[in-house]
């Protein structure tokens, strides 16, 4: 009787610690699979409910909790696209409302300019004048690059690809802005390539890489009094490097110097660019299929690579 008994205890005990075994596992395995699809989630950027096949009523309710905050995320995440497609559209609406007066205004303070060096005037009404021209062109540029930003935001933004000689390319941009530096007291260094290299860009977008690059350049480097540009052909694609001698960037700005309303070392509120040159230009060399990045420079200053995928050469 005694050992009936005592068999029969033990079988209890052995039953119960299998269930908790069994249940234990159980929970493991659930735990693993909310791990697994969070992970998911994280990884495509994409957050979707998660599933819960537990009977057990904690870990259903931790998987509801969690659905909950999903939930919030998509409506916050909704929220925010309708609110930044709002201020897209408001954006592009004034800055389209404001580019037609403001050339218009340019061009009146053109003529005013030079009509002001062919007659006799004080030279605080020159001075004035050059002002004016210098303030109007910056606000005319300023409304460009907004509503260009509005455009590549929206996906707007033409691009047509074709086979464009950009070794050609490049040397028609820094030649067109030698007499500026010159006057300027810039050291201009270019370093062709070999051949012509031929590649599939858009012309307007590479124009407007390679001018924000230059613009940059006299913007935030002039004290180095150094511009080059070099030309390196590798084996599928080539590098397009615009370097200066000035200041550098720090590394901890080095990761945000691409990003809209960054302004670089020395920048103040009047800066002409406001953070969108250089986010222009990166995000056009990235539509092209290229890249635009700060390169480690064995030299002071910064060294600006704009890589584009290469198509052939000839």
């Amino acid at each position: 009787m005694i050992y009936a008994s005592l068999l029969i205890a033990f079988l209890g005990l052995l039953i119960i610690n299998m269930h908790s075994y069994f249940s234990y596992r159980s929970l493991q395995n659930e735990f693993m699979s909310f791990s697994t699809q969070i992970e998911t989630m994280l990884d495509n950027k994409s957050f979707s409910y998660i599933t819960c096949s537990s009977g057990d009523q904690a870990v259903q309710k931790l998987a509801r909790d969690i659905n909950d905050l999903v939930s919030a995320y998509q409506n916050q995440d909704i929220a925010d696209r309708r609110k930044n497609r709002e201020i897209l559209r408001v954006m592009t609406n004034v800055s389209h409302d404001l580019r037609t007066p403001l050339t218009i205004l340019f061009g009146y303070v053109e003529m005013l300019v030079h009509h002001i060096r062919e007659e006799t005037v004080s030279l605080e009404t020159q001075n004035l004048a050059q002002k004016l021209y210098k303030k109007t062109q910056t606000a005319n540029r300023m409304i460009s690059q907004l509503l260009d930003m509005s455009r590549i935001n929206s996906g707007d933004y033409p691009m047509n690809l074709q086979d464009i000689s950009l070794t050609k390319l490049s040397h028609k941009i820094i030649l067109d802005y030698y007499d500026r530096l010159e006057q300027l007291g810039f050291r201009v260094d270019i370093q062709p390539s070999d051949q012509e290299i031929i590649l599939a860009l858009d012309r307007e977008s590479a124009i407007r890489i390679l001018r924000n690059l230059i613009e940059n350049v006299i913007a935030h480097a002039s004290d180095g009094k150094y511009i080059g540009l070099r030309i390196v052909d590798n084996d599928h694609d080539v590098a397009v490097h615009i370097l200066d001698h000035g200041k550098g960037i720090p590394d901890h700005e080095r990761t945000n110097i691409f990003k809209r309303g960054i302004l670089l070392p020395g920048s103040d509120s009047n800066d002409q660019s406001h953070g969108l040159g250089l986010s222009i230009a990166w995000s056009l060399a990235k539509m092209m299929g290229g890249e635009l990045y700060l390169a480690e420079s064995s030299d002071r200053g910064s060294d600006f690579c704009w890589m584009v995928r290469k198509v052939r050469n000839k």
